[in-house]
């Protein structure tokens, strides 16, 4: 199948909305982490799904939560309680899907967008439009290596050319051949003529 047929994502409304307080990747882990995880995200040749608030680092959490009628409405909150009861540091925290509280704790809170994260997203998107987009229809599946470390990737694309990416956790990643489109410590990629 062409790589874009495929979506790809870091995060999903499954994902997040079904952690016990819905916390996102932005509270999760560090801006360095988010950086390496937008950039593998948007450098891939598939569709780049970005969950909602992603795109410009939103903290706010995206809880379980849902509008049932009286029946369902306590076996969903019976049934999500006893998914965590099992762990006492945060059973008792577990927020009411039903509670209209929880719809809105989970809504966008657009005054606390990270101008730095915005900004990555906005080279990342530039990048992958400049060098990966023209060259994407009828890309196919990549082929990976794992060698002292780093994994390589590297996908055929329509025209003849390569879209290589390398990434080496904790550092050192080095620049593959043909033009370098990007550099983290981390991660390289680059675009090989054909």
């Amino acid at each position: 199948m062409p790589a874009d047929h495929f979506v790809v994502a870091i995060q999903t409304h499954d994902q997040v909305g079904n952690r016990a307080k819905g916390e996102r990747l932005s509270v999760l882990v560090s801006f360095e982490a988010l950086k390496l995880g937008a950039a593998l995200l948007l450098f891939s040749p598939y569709v780049p799904l970005l969950f909602m608030g992603e795109e410009f680092g939103a903290r706010t959490p995206f809880q379980f939560f849902c509008d049932f009628g009286p029946e369902l409405a306590a076996a969903v909150t019976r049934g999500r309680r006893g998914e965590f009861e099992r762990f006492a540091s945060f059973a008792r925290e577990i927020p009411d899907p039903n509670d209209p509280a929880t719809f809105l704790a989970s809504k966008l809170k657009w005054l606390e967008r990270n101008p730095r994260r915005i900004a990555l997203v906005r080279e990342l998107l530039s990048a992958r439009r400049r060098h990966l987009i023209p060259r994407l229809a009828g890309a196919r599946s990549g082929t990976f290596s794992i060698r002292e470390g780093t994994l390589n990737v590297a996908w055929p694309l329509a025209d003849g050319a390569r879209w290589h990416m390398s990434y080496r956790p904790g550092g050192g990643a080095a620049m593959p051949a043909g033009e370098a489109v990007y550099r983290s410590a981390a991660l390289a990629v680059a675009l090989e003529a054909a």
